[in-house]
Protein backbone atom coordinates (compact mmCIF):
# COMPACT_ATOMS: atom_id res chain seq x y z
CA UNK A 1 0.00 0.00 0.00
CA UNK A 2 1.55 3.48 -1.06
CA UNK A 3 2.31 5.57 1.96
CA UNK A 4 -0.60 8.19 0.35
CA UNK A 5 -3.30 5.79 0.84
CA UNK A 6 -1.97 4.62 4.46
CA UNK A 7 -1.98 8.10 5.46
CA UNK A 8 -5.29 9.24 3.73
CA UNK A 9 -6.97 6.65 6.25
CA UNK A 10 -4.92 7.93 9.20
CA UNK A 11 -6.35 11.40 8.29
CA UNK A 12 -9.39 10.71 8.51
CA UNK A 13 -9.20 8.70 11.89
CA UNK A 14 -7.81 11.63 13.36
CA UNK A 15 -10.33 13.91 12.53
CA UNK A 16 -13.07 11.76 13.89
CA UNK A 17 -10.65 11.51 17.10
CA UNK A 18 -10.23 15.55 17.12
CA UNK A 19 -14.34 15.73 17.17
CA UNK A 20 -14.43 13.08 20.05
CA UNK A 21 -11.10 14.47 22.37
CA UNK A 22 -12.99 15.84 24.97
CA UNK A 23 -14.68 13.03 25.97
CA UNK A 24 -12.27 9.80 25.13
CA UNK A 25 -8.75 9.41 23.71
CA UNK A 26 -7.15 6.75 21.98
CA UNK A 27 -4.13 4.47 22.58
CA UNK A 28 -1.83 3.01 21.01
CA UNK A 29 -2.48 -0.53 21.76
CA UNK A 30 -4.78 -2.26 24.05
CA UNK A 31 -4.22 -1.77 27.96
CA UNK A 32 -5.58 0.34 30.68
CA UNK A 33 -5.43 4.01 29.93
CA UNK A 34 -7.98 6.87 31.34
CA UNK A 35 -7.99 10.41 29.95
CA UNK A 36 -7.71 12.55 33.27
CA UNK A 37 -9.60 15.91 33.16
CA UNK A 38 -8.46 19.02 31.80
CA UNK A 39 -5.08 20.90 33.58
CA UNK A 40 -4.01 24.79 33.30
CA UNK A 41 -0.15 24.90 33.76
CA UNK A 42 0.85 27.74 31.89
CA UNK A 43 2.11 26.15 28.54
CA UNK A 44 1.13 22.74 29.72
CA UNK A 45 -1.30 20.26 27.98
CA UNK A 46 -5.11 21.05 28.27
CA UNK A 47 -5.76 17.18 28.41
CA UNK A 48 -3.41 14.70 30.19
CA UNK A 49 -3.33 11.21 30.04
CA UNK A 50 -3.30 9.22 33.14
CA UNK A 51 -2.48 5.19 32.45
CA UNK A 52 -2.59 2.37 34.55
CA UNK A 53 0.76 0.79 35.93
CA UNK A 54 1.70 -3.10 35.88
CA UNK A 55 -1.15 -5.69 37.44
CA UNK A 56 -0.37 -8.64 39.69
CA UNK A 57 0.35 -11.39 37.81
CA UNK A 58 0.64 -10.47 34.61
CA UNK A 59 2.29 -12.15 32.03
CA UNK A 60 5.08 -11.08 29.40
CA UNK A 61 2.45 -9.85 26.39
CA UNK A 62 0.48 -8.04 29.58
CA UNK A 63 3.47 -6.28 30.41
CA UNK A 64 4.71 -5.25 26.89
CA UNK A 65 1.23 -3.60 26.34
CA UNK A 66 0.99 -2.03 29.49
CA UNK A 67 4.53 -0.13 29.43
CA UNK A 68 3.44 0.65 25.47
CA UNK A 69 0.31 1.97 26.44
CA UNK A 70 1.57 4.09 29.52
CA UNK A 71 4.13 6.08 27.04
CA UNK A 72 0.66 8.42 27.10
CA UNK A 73 1.45 9.71 30.44
CA UNK A 74 4.77 11.81 30.60
CA UNK A 75 4.28 12.69 33.94
CA UNK A 76 7.25 12.71 36.52
CA UNK A 77 9.31 11.83 33.60
CA UNK A 78 7.20 8.66 32.49
CA UNK A 79 7.04 7.49 36.26
CA UNK A 80 3.98 4.96 35.16
CA UNK A 81 5.84 3.76 32.27
CA UNK A 82 9.24 3.19 34.65
CA UNK A 83 7.15 0.81 36.67
CA UNK A 84 6.85 -2.06 33.77
CA UNK A 85 10.84 -1.90 33.50
CA UNK A 86 13.73 -3.32 35.91
CA UNK A 87 15.44 -0.68 38.19
CA UNK A 88 18.78 -0.69 35.93
CA UNK A 89 16.79 -0.42 32.91
CA UNK A 90 14.29 2.46 34.34
CA UNK A 91 17.65 4.48 35.31
CA UNK A 92 18.48 4.04 31.62
CA UNK A 93 15.26 4.01 29.50
CA UNK A 94 15.54 7.40 27.43
CA UNK A 95 11.98 8.16 26.55
CA UNK A 96 12.73 10.89 24.46
CA UNK A 97 15.06 9.45 22.45
CA UNK A 98 12.15 9.35 19.34
CA UNK A 99 8.01 8.89 18.95
CA UNK A 100 6.85 5.97 16.40
CA UNK A 101 3.91 6.85 15.04
CA UNK A 102 2.33 3.85 14.02
CA UNK A 103 0.00 3.58 11.25
CA UNK A 104 -3.89 2.51 12.23
CA UNK A 105 -2.95 -1.47 11.85
CA UNK A 106 -2.68 -3.12 14.83
CA UNK A 107 0.60 -4.06 16.24
CA UNK A 108 1.64 -7.65 16.43
CA UNK A 109 3.35 -9.21 19.17
CA UNK A 110 5.56 -12.77 18.56
CA UNK A 111 7.53 -14.45 20.72
CA UNK A 112 11.79 -14.59 20.18
CA UNK A 113 12.23 -16.85 23.01
CA UNK A 114 11.15 -17.58 26.65
CA UNK A 115 12.35 -14.12 27.63
CA UNK A 116 11.78 -11.66 24.76
CA UNK A 117 8.91 -10.47 22.83
CA UNK A 118 9.04 -9.15 19.56
CA UNK A 119 6.83 -6.05 18.85
CA UNK A 120 5.81 -5.45 14.97
CA UNK A 121 4.54 -1.87 13.79
CA UNK A 122 4.13 -0.33 10.49
CA UNK A 123 5.15 3.50 11.45
CA UNK A 124 3.58 6.14 9.57
CA UNK A 125 5.69 9.45 11.18
CA UNK A 126 8.30 9.22 13.98
CA UNK A 127 9.71 12.06 15.80
CA UNK A 128 13.39 12.13 16.73
CA UNK A 129 15.67 12.96 20.01
CA UNK A 130 15.45 16.31 18.91
CA UNK A 131 11.46 17.19 18.25
CA UNK A 132 12.19 16.65 14.43
CA UNK A 133 8.76 15.28 12.39
CA UNK A 134 9.11 13.24 9.24
CA UNK A 135 6.18 11.17 7.97
CA UNK A 136 7.53 7.36 6.38
CA UNK A 137 7.47 7.38 2.58
CA UNK A 138 6.67 3.13 2.31
CA UNK A 139 4.59 0.85 5.12
CA UNK A 140 7.70 -1.14 6.10
CA UNK A 141 7.12 -2.69 9.04
CA UNK A 142 9.42 -1.88 12.17
CA UNK A 143 10.38 -4.74 14.96
CA UNK A 144 11.39 -3.85 18.39
CA UNK A 145 12.69 -6.25 20.91
CA UNK A 146 11.57 -6.21 24.81
CA UNK A 147 13.93 -9.10 27.06
CA UNK A 148 12.24 -9.41 30.48
CA UNK A 149 13.25 -10.95 33.70
CA UNK A 150 11.26 -11.59 36.91
CA UNK A 151 11.35 -9.35 39.76
CA UNK A 152 9.88 -10.88 42.88
CA UNK A 153 7.81 -13.00 40.99
CA UNK A 154 6.16 -10.45 38.77
CA UNK A 155 7.41 -9.85 34.99
CA UNK A 156 9.30 -6.89 34.07
CA UNK A 157 11.26 -5.30 31.55
CA UNK A 158 15.00 -5.79 31.46
CA UNK A 159 15.89 -4.63 27.70
CA UNK A 160 13.74 -2.45 26.17
CA UNK A 161 14.44 -0.17 22.97
CA UNK A 162 14.95 3.66 23.58
CA UNK A 163 12.04 6.00 22.53
CA UNK A 164 8.16 5.58 22.82
CA UNK A 165 5.65 4.18 20.56
CA UNK A 166 1.67 5.96 19.69
CA UNK A 167 -1.04 5.58 17.68
CA UNK A 168 -1.43 8.49 15.38
CA UNK A 169 -4.82 10.27 17.61
CA UNK A 170 -2.41 9.84 20.64
CA UNK A 171 -0.13 11.44 19.12
CA UNK A 172 -1.73 14.69 18.16
CA UNK A 173 -3.33 14.86 21.81
CA UNK A 174 0.14 14.53 23.47
CA UNK A 175 2.61 16.28 21.13
CA UNK A 176 2.34 19.89 20.22
CA UNK A 177 4.50 21.56 17.15
CA UNK A 178 6.56 24.58 18.46
CA UNK A 179 8.71 26.75 16.93
CA UNK A 180 12.19 27.83 16.86
CA UNK A 181 14.42 30.70 15.25
CA UNK A 182 17.34 30.83 14.12
CA UNK A 183 18.79 34.22 11.80
CA UNK A 184 19.19 34.18 8.19
CA UNK A 185 22.49 35.13 6.70
CA UNK A 186 23.07 38.99 7.69
CA UNK A 187 20.61 38.67 10.57
CA UNK A 188 17.80 40.42 8.57
CA UNK A 189 15.45 37.51 8.90
CA UNK A 190 14.24 35.31 11.55
CA UNK A 191 13.89 31.48 10.11
CA UNK A 192 11.72 28.90 11.33
CA UNK A 193 12.15 25.67 12.74
CA UNK A 194 9.03 23.45 13.51
CA UNK A 195 9.28 20.73 16.48
CA UNK A 196 7.52 18.67 18.05
CA UNK A 197 7.81 18.54 21.60
CA UNK A 198 5.39 16.39 24.25
CA UNK A 199 2.23 19.31 25.70
CA UNK A 200 3.16 18.04 29.39
CA UNK A 201 6.88 17.24 29.26
CA UNK A 202 7.46 14.80 31.64
CA UNK A 203 11.18 16.20 32.45
CA UNK A 204 10.67 19.80 32.67
CA UNK A 205 8.55 22.38 31.08
CA UNK A 206 8.03 23.08 27.50
CA UNK A 207 9.68 26.13 27.60
CA UNK A 208 13.38 24.71 29.15
CA UNK A 209 12.56 21.94 25.99
CA UNK A 210 12.16 24.78 23.25
CA UNK A 211 15.52 26.67 24.86
CA UNK A 212 17.48 23.52 25.32
CA UNK A 213 16.43 22.46 21.70
CA UNK A 214 17.65 26.30 20.46
CA UNK A 215 20.79 26.12 21.90
CA UNK A 216 21.56 22.97 20.31
CA UNK A 217 20.87 24.39 17.08
CA UNK A 218 18.98 24.14 13.93
CA UNK A 219 17.38 20.75 12.32
CA UNK A 220 20.33 18.80 9.92
CA UNK A 221 18.22 19.92 6.72
CA UNK A 222 18.78 23.52 7.80
CA UNK A 223 21.77 23.68 8.96
CA UNK A 224 24.82 26.01 6.77
CA UNK A 225 21.79 27.89 5.35
CA UNK A 226 20.66 29.34 9.02
CA UNK A 227 22.68 31.02 11.96
CA UNK A 228 22.62 31.21 15.44
CA UNK A 229 23.68 34.35 18.35
CA UNK A 230 24.50 32.20 21.16
CA UNK A 231 28.44 31.90 21.44
CA UNK A 232 29.04 28.17 20.79
CA UNK A 233 28.91 25.93 23.97
CA UNK A 234 26.20 27.61 25.30
CA UNK A 235 23.54 25.85 27.45
CA UNK A 236 20.92 25.74 29.88
CA UNK A 237 21.71 25.95 33.43
CA UNK A 238 21.08 22.77 35.06
CA UNK A 239 18.79 24.10 38.23
CA UNK A 240 16.73 27.45 37.14
CA UNK A 241 16.87 27.00 33.19
CA UNK A 242 13.56 29.06 32.29
CA UNK A 243 11.16 30.15 34.61
CA UNK A 244 7.88 32.38 33.74
CA UNK A 245 6.76 34.91 35.66
CA UNK A 246 4.13 37.55 35.03
CA UNK A 247 4.87 37.04 31.53
CA UNK A 248 8.49 37.39 31.74
CA UNK A 249 10.50 34.16 30.65
CA UNK A 250 14.24 34.49 32.70
CA UNK A 251 16.34 32.12 30.72
CA UNK A 252 19.55 31.01 33.10
CA UNK A 253 22.34 30.42 30.75
CA UNK A 254 26.01 29.16 31.09
CA UNK A 255 29.41 31.36 31.10
CA UNK A 256 29.99 30.52 27.92
CA UNK A 257 27.05 33.10 27.20
CA UNK A 258 29.24 35.89 28.34
CA UNK A 259 31.78 35.60 25.41
CA UNK A 260 28.55 37.28 23.31
CA UNK A 261 29.56 40.89 22.34
CA UNK A 262 26.67 43.66 22.86
CA UNK A 263 25.03 43.24 19.27
CA UNK A 264 25.14 39.08 19.66
CA UNK A 265 22.83 39.55 23.00
CA UNK A 266 20.67 41.49 21.56
CA UNK A 267 20.07 38.62 18.74
CA UNK A 268 19.94 36.13 21.60
CA UNK A 269 17.27 37.59 23.27
CA UNK A 270 15.28 38.11 19.90
CA UNK A 271 15.85 34.35 18.80
CA UNK A 272 14.67 33.54 22.64
CA UNK A 273 11.61 36.02 22.69
CA UNK A 274 10.49 34.21 19.34
CA UNK A 275 11.00 31.24 20.00
CA UNK A 276 9.14 31.14 23.52
CA UNK A 277 6.41 34.00 22.37
CA UNK A 278 5.39 31.55 19.43
CA UNK A 279 4.95 28.93 21.51
CA UNK A 280 4.05 29.78 25.00
CA UNK A 281 1.58 33.01 24.40
CA UNK A 282 1.96 33.66 28.28
CA UNK A 283 5.45 34.90 27.61
CA UNK A 284 5.43 38.78 26.39
CA UNK A 285 9.52 39.91 27.48
CA UNK A 286 12.44 37.40 27.69
CA UNK A 287 15.19 38.23 30.01
CA UNK A 288 19.05 36.57 30.64
CA UNK A 289 20.84 35.38 33.28
CA UNK A 290 23.98 33.98 33.44
CA UNK A 291 24.66 31.69 36.83
CA UNK A 292 21.60 33.53 37.75
CA UNK A 293 23.29 36.82 38.01
CA UNK A 294 21.31 39.59 35.43
CA UNK A 295 22.73 40.50 31.83
CA UNK A 296 22.14 43.77 30.51
CA UNK A 297 20.90 43.81 27.33
CA UNK A 298 20.97 47.08 25.08
CA UNK A 299 19.43 47.01 21.29
CA UNK A 300 21.42 50.19 20.35
CA UNK A 301 22.69 49.81 16.43
CA UNK A 302 20.77 46.24 15.94
CA UNK A 303 17.66 46.37 14.16
CA UNK A 304 14.91 43.97 14.70
CA UNK A 305 15.04 40.73 12.66
CA UNK A 306 11.98 40.25 10.16
CA UNK A 307 9.39 37.78 11.43
CA UNK A 308 7.61 35.94 8.60
CA UNK A 309 7.95 38.31 5.93
CA UNK A 310 4.95 38.38 3.46
CA UNK A 311 4.72 40.57 -0.53
CA UNK A 312 4.45 43.88 0.52
CA UNK A 313 1.55 45.11 -1.98
CA UNK A 314 -1.56 43.04 -0.94
CA UNK A 315 -3.17 43.22 -4.48
CA UNK A 316 -2.70 39.87 -6.93
CA UNK A 317 0.26 40.24 -9.99
CA UNK A 318 -1.43 39.33 -12.63
CA UNK A 319 -0.93 39.03 -16.56
CA UNK A 320 -4.03 39.07 -18.65
CA UNK A 321 -3.90 39.31 -22.81
CA UNK A 322 -2.65 43.00 -22.82
CA UNK A 323 -1.59 44.21 -19.45
CA UNK A 324 0.66 42.91 -16.52
CA UNK A 325 0.38 44.35 -13.21
CA UNK A 326 -1.38 44.48 -9.62
CA UNK A 327 -5.20 43.82 -9.97
CA UNK A 328 -7.91 45.58 -7.83
CA UNK A 329 -11.43 46.17 -8.45
CA UNK A 330 -11.20 45.22 -12.11
CA UNK A 331 -8.12 47.38 -12.84
CA UNK A 332 -4.68 46.90 -13.11
CA UNK A 333 -1.56 48.83 -12.64
CA UNK A 334 1.12 48.05 -14.49
CA UNK A 335 4.91 48.17 -13.49
CA UNK A 336 7.12 51.11 -15.45
CA UNK A 337 9.91 50.13 -16.86
CA UNK A 338 8.98 46.05 -16.47
CA UNK A 339 5.78 45.52 -17.56
CA UNK A 340 5.78 46.53 -21.37
CA UNK A 341 9.12 44.67 -21.59
CA UNK A 342 7.93 41.32 -20.04
CA UNK A 343 4.70 41.77 -22.34
CA UNK A 344 7.24 42.37 -25.15
CA UNK A 345 9.09 39.49 -24.96
CA UNK A 346 6.20 36.93 -24.14
CA UNK A 347 7.03 36.38 -20.91
CA UNK A 348 4.90 32.91 -19.22
CA UNK A 349 5.82 33.71 -15.59
CA UNK A 350 7.00 36.98 -13.61
CA UNK A 351 8.74 37.57 -10.11
CA UNK A 352 9.02 40.83 -9.02
CA UNK A 353 11.80 42.00 -6.76
CA UNK A 354 11.10 43.15 -3.53
CA UNK A 355 12.07 47.13 -4.89
CA UNK A 356 9.91 46.76 -7.20
CA UNK A 357 12.83 47.74 -10.05
CA UNK A 358 13.61 44.22 -11.62
CA UNK A 359 12.20 41.07 -12.20
CA UNK A 360 12.76 37.51 -13.62
CA UNK A 361 10.92 36.37 -16.59
CA UNK A 362 10.58 33.28 -18.78
CA UNK A 363 10.37 33.66 -21.78
CA UNK A 364 10.50 31.86 -25.23
CA UNK A 365 14.24 32.62 -25.18
CA UNK A 366 14.91 31.42 -21.70
CA UNK A 367 15.09 33.08 -18.69
CA UNK A 368 15.43 37.15 -18.63
CA UNK A 369 16.34 39.80 -15.90
CA UNK A 370 14.17 42.59 -16.38
CA UNK A 371 14.87 46.32 -14.72
CA UNK A 372 13.89 49.49 -15.20
CA UNK A 373 17.40 50.93 -15.46
CA UNK A 374 18.61 49.20 -18.05
CA UNK A 375 17.68 46.80 -21.33
CA UNK A 376 16.44 42.94 -20.33
CA UNK A 377 19.11 40.90 -20.35
CA UNK A 378 18.95 36.80 -21.01
CA UNK A 379 20.90 35.12 -18.01
CA UNK A 380 19.63 31.34 -18.71
CA UNK A 381 19.10 30.11 -22.44
CA UNK A 382 18.46 26.25 -21.61
CA UNK A 383 15.90 24.85 -23.17
CA UNK A 384 12.72 23.36 -20.91
CA UNK A 385 12.65 25.60 -18.46
CA UNK A 386 10.09 26.20 -15.85
CA UNK A 387 9.21 29.27 -14.09
CA UNK A 388 12.06 30.91 -12.65
CA UNK A 389 12.45 32.47 -9.18
CA UNK A 390 13.98 35.92 -7.53
CA UNK A 391 15.37 35.67 -4.25
CA UNK A 392 15.74 38.66 -1.34
CA UNK A 393 19.33 39.33 -2.49
CA UNK A 394 18.43 39.55 -5.76
CA UNK A 395 19.58 36.14 -7.48
CA UNK A 396 17.94 34.88 -10.17
CA UNK A 397 17.00 30.43 -9.89
CA UNK A 398 16.39 28.62 -12.55
CA UNK A 399 16.00 24.94 -13.22
CA UNK A 400 15.34 22.27 -16.10
CA UNK A 401 12.22 20.30 -16.34
CA UNK A 402 13.80 17.51 -17.74
CA UNK A 403 16.85 16.84 -15.27
CA UNK A 404 15.80 19.25 -12.58
CA UNK A 405 18.76 21.01 -13.27
CA UNK A 406 19.27 23.83 -10.71
CA UNK A 407 21.06 27.14 -11.54
CA UNK A 408 21.94 30.38 -9.90
CA UNK A 409 22.81 33.93 -11.40
CA UNK A 410 23.45 37.51 -10.89
CA UNK A 411 21.17 40.09 -12.72
CA UNK A 412 24.60 40.48 -14.50
CA UNK A 413 24.13 37.52 -15.80
CA UNK A 414 27.47 35.72 -14.01
CA UNK A 415 26.86 31.87 -12.61
CA UNK A 416 27.68 30.86 -9.70
CA UNK A 417 28.40 27.09 -9.54
CA UNK A 418 25.99 25.43 -6.62
CA UNK A 419 26.61 22.17 -4.83
CA UNK A 420 23.71 20.09 -4.28
CA UNK A 421 22.09 17.56 -2.31
CA UNK A 422 19.04 16.72 -4.55
CA UNK A 423 18.98 13.79 -5.84
CA UNK A 424 19.50 12.66 -9.21
CA UNK A 425 16.92 11.67 -11.97
CA UNK A 426 14.17 13.63 -10.74
CA UNK A 427 11.76 16.04 -13.75
CA UNK A 428 10.90 19.74 -12.03
CA UNK A 429 7.60 21.11 -11.99
CA UNK A 430 7.90 24.03 -9.72
CA UNK A 431 10.57 25.93 -7.83
CA UNK A 432 10.26 28.71 -5.57
CA UNK A 433 12.76 30.26 -3.15
CA UNK A 434 11.31 31.61 0.59
CA UNK A 435 10.85 35.21 1.21
CA UNK A 436 13.81 35.32 3.81
CA UNK A 437 16.12 33.59 1.42
CA UNK A 438 17.17 30.73 3.46
CA UNK A 439 15.42 27.53 1.89
CA UNK A 440 14.39 26.44 -1.61
CA UNK A 441 11.28 24.60 -2.18
CA UNK A 442 10.78 22.16 -5.14
CA UNK A 443 8.44 19.90 -6.66
CA UNK A 444 9.49 17.39 -8.66
CA UNK A 445 8.30 13.82 -10.31
CA UNK A 446 10.36 10.72 -9.83
CA UNK A 447 9.11 8.27 -12.12
CA UNK A 448 5.40 9.21 -11.55
CA UNK A 449 5.66 9.99 -8.35
CA UNK A 450 5.34 13.56 -7.34
CA UNK A 451 7.34 14.75 -4.40
CA UNK A 452 7.85 17.78 -2.52
CA UNK A 453 11.06 18.74 -1.38
CA UNK A 454 12.29 21.68 0.99
CA UNK A 455 16.83 22.22 1.05
CA UNK A 456 18.54 24.84 2.83
CA UNK A 457 20.17 27.20 0.81
CA UNK A 458 24.07 27.51 1.74
CA UNK A 459 25.50 31.17 1.22
CA UNK A 460 29.24 32.76 1.37
CA UNK A 461 29.22 36.63 1.70
CA UNK A 462 25.16 36.48 0.08
CA UNK A 463 26.01 34.79 -3.02
CA UNK A 464 24.54 31.19 -2.95
CA UNK A 465 27.04 28.36 -3.21
CA UNK A 466 25.24 24.98 -2.75
CA UNK A 467 21.70 23.39 -2.05
CA UNK A 468 21.55 21.34 1.15
CA UNK A 469 20.13 17.60 2.01
CA UNK A 470 16.48 18.44 1.60
CA UNK A 471 13.28 17.56 4.20
CA UNK A 472 10.36 15.49 2.24
CA UNK A 473 7.15 16.60 2.12
CA UNK A 474 4.68 13.41 1.74
CA UNK A 475 2.06 14.01 -0.39
CA UNK A 476 -1.12 12.26 -1.73
CA UNK A 477 -1.29 12.97 -4.91
CA UNK A 478 -1.17 11.25 -8.12
CA UNK A 479 0.18 14.52 -10.60
CA UNK A 480 1.68 17.54 -9.23
CA UNK A 481 0.74 20.91 -10.99
CA UNK A 482 2.42 23.37 -8.64
CA UNK A 483 3.62 24.12 -5.52
CA UNK A 484 4.11 27.54 -3.30
CA UNK A 485 5.14 29.25 -0.09
CA UNK A 486 2.40 30.15 2.08
CA UNK A 487 4.16 31.90 4.63
CA UNK A 488 7.19 31.38 6.31
CA UNK A 489 6.60 27.64 7.76
CA UNK A 490 3.56 26.67 5.48
CA UNK A 491 3.54 25.65 1.58
CA UNK A 492 0.34 24.99 -0.28
CA UNK A 493 0.64 22.43 -3.39
CA UNK A 494 -1.86 22.38 -6.10
CA UNK A 495 -2.35 18.69 -7.29
CA UNK A 496 -4.21 15.60 -8.98
CA UNK A 497 -5.80 13.21 -6.67
CA UNK A 498 -7.90 10.62 -7.58
CA UNK A 499 -8.95 12.16 -10.61
CA UNK A 500 -9.83 15.74 -8.91
CA UNK A 501 -7.94 18.76 -8.25
CA UNK A 502 -7.01 19.57 -4.77
CA UNK A 503 -5.28 22.31 -2.73
CA UNK A 504 -3.41 21.14 0.77
CA UNK A 505 -1.30 23.08 3.27
CA UNK A 506 1.87 21.54 4.72
CA UNK A 507 3.78 22.17 7.51
CA UNK A 508 7.45 22.03 6.83
CA UNK A 509 8.55 20.08 9.48
CA UNK A 510 4.90 19.06 10.46
CA UNK A 511 1.29 17.98 8.88
CA UNK A 512 -0.76 18.48 6.19
CA UNK A 513 -4.21 20.15 6.09
CA UNK A 514 -6.72 20.30 3.00
CA UNK A 515 -7.51 23.64 1.24
CA UNK A 516 -9.91 22.29 -0.60
CA UNK A 517 -11.09 21.50 -4.57
CA UNK A 518 -10.66 24.69 -6.77
CA UNK A 519 -12.32 23.14 -9.52
CA UNK A 520 -9.94 22.58 -13.11
CA UNK A 521 -7.00 24.69 -12.02
CA UNK A 522 -3.47 25.30 -13.18
CA UNK A 523 -1.55 27.58 -11.11
CA UNK A 524 -1.25 28.27 -7.07
CA UNK A 525 0.72 31.63 -5.85
CA UNK A 526 1.18 32.64 -2.26
CA UNK A 527 2.32 35.77 -1.19
CA UNK A 528 3.43 35.72 2.41
CA UNK A 529 -0.33 34.45 4.62
CA UNK A 530 -2.95 31.89 3.93
CA UNK A 531 -5.64 34.84 2.68
CA UNK A 532 -3.21 35.79 0.09
CA UNK A 533 -3.22 33.04 -1.54
CA UNK A 534 -4.44 32.77 -4.70
CA UNK A 535 -5.47 29.75 -7.71
CA UNK A 536 -5.52 30.17 -11.39
CA UNK A 537 -8.50 28.32 -12.92
CA UNK A 538 -8.04 26.99 -16.43
CA UNK A 539 -11.11 29.15 -17.46
CA UNK A 540 -8.76 32.46 -16.52
CA UNK A 541 -10.49 33.23 -13.10
CA UNK A 542 -8.44 33.79 -9.84
CA UNK A 543 -9.68 32.09 -7.12
CA UNK A 544 -8.68 33.26 -3.27
CA UNK A 545 -9.97 32.00 -0.04
CA UNK A 546 -13.22 32.03 1.48
CA UNK A 547 -12.39 32.77 5.24
CA UNK A 548 -11.26 30.21 7.37
CA UNK A 549 -12.81 27.20 5.54
CA UNK A 550 -11.99 25.09 2.90
CA UNK A 551 -13.84 27.07 0.10
CA UNK A 552 -12.52 29.30 -2.99
CA UNK A 553 -14.52 32.35 -4.17
CA UNK A 554 -14.12 33.94 -7.91
CA UNK A 555 -12.01 37.18 -8.17
CA UNK A 556 -10.06 38.38 -11.43
CA UNK A 557 -11.13 37.08 -14.80
CA UNK A 558 -9.16 36.79 -17.83
CA UNK A 559 -6.10 35.88 -16.58
CA UNK A 560 -3.04 34.35 -18.17
CA UNK A 561 -1.09 33.68 -15.23
CA UNK A 562 -0.02 35.01 -11.87
CA UNK A 563 2.93 36.60 -11.24
CA UNK A 564 5.37 36.22 -7.60
CA UNK A 565 6.07 39.14 -5.84
CA UNK A 566 8.66 39.16 -3.07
Amino acid sequence: MRARDRWRRLVALLALVGLLATGCAAIPDSGPVEAGPPIEAGDETEQQFIPNGPTEGADQEAVLRGFVAAATGSQDDYATAREFLTDDAAAQWDPRASVLILDPASPVVSRVDEAALQYTVRVAADVDASGVYSESETAESTSLYYRFTQVDGEWRIAEPPSGIVLAGSSFLSLFTPRTLYFFAPGYEYLVPDVRWFPQRDGGGSGSTRVVSELLAGPAAWLRGAVLSAFPEGTSLSPVNAVTQTEGVATVDLSTEALAASTGQLARMRQQLAASLSRSSPGISQVAITVDQQPVTISDEGVEAAVLAPSAADTRSLVRTADALGFSAAGEITDLPGLSAEAIELAATSFTLGRSQAAAAALTPGGTAVLRRDGPPLLVDVRPGQVAPDLDPSGYVWTGTAQDAQIAVHDQQGTGYPLTTSIPAGLRLTDLEVSRDGTRLLLLVDDGGDPRLLAAGILRDDGAPTGIGSPIEVQLDAQVAIGATWVDDTNVAVLAESDGEIVATSHQIGGRAEPLGRPGDAVQIMGAGDRDRLRVLGADGTVLQPRGAGTGWRSGAEGVVFLGRQL
